[in-house]
């Protein structure tokens, strides 16, 4: 009998969206992302593609690994609030445009 993968949605796929941001940034793959993390490819790579949340400790670890604050994963004013314009512009330029609040924001004139 087959597995049945159930991807996850709502934050997770948030987080996702922004740590493949973060790491064209940084031109970093999947396999040097788990290095900086100190996890395996597949952990990362199931993270990203829905199969698995991304948890707390992710979170931490995604921080040391871009050098940001863990917040900005979650728009915290403490950290980094990436400006939704310009995460909707490279959404859409990258092809990742995946949230609905981003299909949604318009560039102020």
């Amino acid at each position: 009998m087959g597995s049945l993968t159930v991807k996850v949605d709502g934050l997770s796929e948030s987080i996702s969206t922004f740590v493949r941001m973060l790491m064209a940034r940084d031109h970093l793959t999947q396999g040097q992302l788990a290095a900086r993390m100190g996890v395996d490819q597949a952990v990362v790579s199931n993270r990203l593609r829905g199969v698995s949340r991304w948890t707390a400790d992710d979170l931490a670890l995604l921080g040391v690994a871009f050098g940001v604050h863990p917040g900005v994963f979650f728009g915290d004013p403490k950290g980094f609030t990436p400006p939704l314009v310009a995460v909707s512009d490279f959404a859409r330029s990258t092809g990742w445009l995946t949230t609905p609040a981003l299909a949604h924001t318009d560039r102020a004139a």
